[in-house]
């Protein structure tokens, strides 16, 4: 096995062992497909889809082309060999795009930094501003003028070529449905509360799923039970009860409809695949999922018989499930909201926050309600078939009042399907092009979208056309500036001060709360282990999450409380000077769920004592390290900028402390 959680010198081992041939059989991911002498005779993909750290998604063309590119041994193969396993459905215009397509096309990275602004002013003879006009960023962002302004025309034309008679009215609508959504969201919450929900979750009951993580929707399933996960059963030592664990921290047994196959993927340790409920070959599997999947908790129960755990059984219950849609009790959204769990009616929930929420949902239901049936009153509106595909050059191949194609017709729209029922694409599918067919209210607010949509990405091409043309670089430095004079790093000279000297030695966090940090004297009470313990926050936002942290040692909490603090006013500065900047992200960027593992560390754990108090990788947890010796380098050159000698020996005792064992072992690479 080789991924980029096993430890340094697990991997390099079995890369030696690989190129030396010793290895038959390798499972990788693809870090492993970035090494220059790693041929292998075949290359095998088990599946089409990958995690990317927040999603699974299919493999990227460039990803592909590089991962496949290991088969075929250079003077050994004739040719190389690569088996794609599709275990799910793939569009073979998908599967076409990510083995043929192009490679990415090289794009500039550059981002300005205050360090590098720093530096720059350091020089004193260097322009800042010339060396942005001759950046690759610069340069690219200018030639790119023309493409943006052919692409925007070409949105809005075909934006323009949607237009259909009523439109505010329809905008009305589409807002009331948003409206009533968002408001819908805030229920589920209420819903899902444990302290609200778990008397609910009885064996029997009907409730919809989503797996956020995968975007994947799981459908509507049986509940069987629930339980507690091993982690959350008890904190310190003591038990707590399930209505204060978190959504996330509960599991549902839920039996599913899941494709065909399922049994295998489980028992190779991968999810099966949800199934439509109305798939003839959907074979029913009891599945563990989180509370927080769950996406609605219907009024619906059904009976259960005494064991589900042979398939004839199992099969009994997704028959029971398919007839509840048979009978229309659940047919689509809008009847299975109206059978959903509320709140007020049914969890007994009579917060103030809860009547408020429940009372905007009835608002929003009844004006959607009023909006829809003003709308199917009208004459019927006949909508000509404009095409929903571009032609070469973005346009959509009609325009102006000849492409809008919709009149009036004198028969009513009574019939039309409501607001969230089956759907057709917004310009009519289903319909031969051009045919005179009133169009249904659905059709009219699926092509008033599709039009609201291009809009949006017009406006934002202006947007960026606009950014380039008032010169957004220069904008952006000044902001910065101002940043640096407001805080002291430089004077209106834009002569570098003593914190600024410090910031411009800071590259592995953010050199501006860092530098604040030293200038107010944050790690002169704390220990060498506290002060690495401490950083470690600071590096937190380029390495792993750890899902659920500890709560920090006694002893570390005013200093991370002060940590807040300074970084909750540097956010306020960056928004002052006009630079946009969430407050609350900022903040929790510099994560505290490391710095009890640090603080272990540095105070002479061992390496396995680290890996059993939290859930990460050991690589993972090795390159956090690593980073954050990195950093901890940066603040002594700081130190030393400053003249604080005492800083200086700390810093250097807390790399002493944290560079030891396994963490720091040699490359193999290095002593061969």
């Amino acid at each position: 096995v080789h991924h980029s959680g096993l430890l340094p010198l697990l991997k390099e081992l079995v890369e030696i062992l690989f190129q030396e041939g010793l290895v038959r059989f390798l499972f990788a991911t693809e870090t492993f497909s970035l090494g220059l002498n790693m041929p292998a005779r075949t290359v095998v993909f088990t599946s089409m889809r990958k995690w990317d750290g927040e999603v699974f998604r299919p493999p990227s063309a460039a990803e592909y082309i590089q991962m496949s590119g290991r088969a075929g041994r250079r003077g050994l193969d004739a040719q190389g060999m690569v088996v794609l396993l599709l275990n799910e459905e793939i569009e073979a215009e998908a599967l076409q795009a990510m083995m043929s397509a192009s490679p990415l096309p090289l794009e500039s990275a550059f981002r300005l930094r205050y360090n590098t602004l720093l530096k720059l002013y350091a020089l004193e003879s260097y322009d800042v501003e010339l060396l942005v006009r001759r950046s690759f960023y610069t340069y690219q962002r200018v030639g790119a003028l023309p493409e943006i302004a052919r692409r925007r025309a070409a949105l809005e034309a075909e934006a323009a070529a949607l237009t259909q008679p009523d439109e505010p009215r329809l905008r009305e609508l589409l807002a009331a449905r948003s409206e009533r959504a968002g408001c819908e969201v805030a229920m589920e919450a209420f819903v899902r509360a444990p302290k609200h929900v778990l008397r609910f979750l009885q064996p029997g009951r009907l409730c919809l799923l989503e797996d956020a993580s995968r975007g994947v929707s799981l459908g509507w399933g049986v509940l069987l039970g629930w339980r507690g996960t091993a982690t959350s059963a008890y904190v310190g030592g003591a038990s707590v009860p399930p209505e204060r664990m978190r959504a996330s921290e509960l599991v549902l047994d839920v039996l599913l409809p899941c494709a065909a196959g399922a049994q295998a993927l489980a028992l190779a340790g991968d999810a099966p695949q949800p199934a439509p409920l109305h798939d003839p070959s959907a074979e029913a599997w009891v599945l563990p999922v989180r509370l927080s999947c769950l996406q609605q908790l219907s009024s619906v129960r059904l009976w259960l018989p005494d064991e589900v755990s042979s398939p004839e059984s199992r099969r009994g219950v997704l028959h029971a499930l398919r007839q509840v849609f048979a009978e229309r009790r659940l047919a689509d959204a809008s009847a299975a909201r109206q059978l959903n769990l509320r709140p007020l009616e049914h969890l007994g929930d009579s917060s103030p926050a809860c009547k408020r929420a429940m009372g905007l949902l009835d608002a929003a239901v009844a004006r959607e309600a009023q909006l829809d049936a003003e709308l199917r009153r009208l004459p019927a509106v006949v909508l000509m078939d404009v095409g929903g595909e571009t032609d070469g050059d973005g346009a959509s191949g009609s325009n102006g009042a000849e492409a809008s194609g919709a009149h009036v017709d004198g028969a009513g729209c009574g019939g039309a399907a409501n607001g969230s029922g089956g759907a057709t694409n917004g310009s009519g599918a289903g319909r031969p092009a051009g045919a005179a067919t009133p169009a249904t209210l659905v059709e009219r607010e699926e092509r008033l979208s599709r039009k609201q949509l291009l809009q949006q990405q017009a406006a934002g091409l202006a947007t960026e056309a606009a950014g380039v043309a008032c010169d957004e670089f220069g904008e952006t430095v000044r902001r910065m500036q101002r940043v640096l004079l407001r805080l002291g790093l430089v004077d209106s000279e834009r002569v570098v001060l003593l914190k600024g000297r410090a910031a411009a030695e800071v590259d592995a966090s953010d050199e501006v709360l860092v530098a604040e940090l030293l200038y107010r004297g944050f790690f002169n009470e704390l220990s060498p282990a506290a002060a690495a313990a401490v950083c470690s926050c600071l590096v937190a936002a380029d390495m792993e999450k750890i899902k659920r942290p500890q709560t920090p040692l006694p002893a570390l909490q005013p200093p991370l409380a002060t940590l807040r603090e300074v970084a909750t006013e540097v956010a306020r500065v960056y928004t002052d000077a006009g630079i946009a900047t969430d407050e609350a992200e900022y903040v929790q960027r510099f994560d505290s769920g490391m710095v009890n593992m640090v603080h272990a560390w540095c105070e002479g754990a061992t390496f396995a004592e680290l890996c059993d108090s939290c859930e990460l990788f050991e690589g993972s947890i090795i390159r956090a390290i690593r980073r954050l010796s990195e950093l901890l380098d940066e603040l002594k050159s700081a130190a030393k900028a400053m003249g604080n000698d005492e800083l200086f020996s700390k810093l250097e005792e807390s790399c002493r402390l944290l560079r030891r064992d396994i963490v720091f072992a040699s490359s193999l690479y290095v002593e061969m």
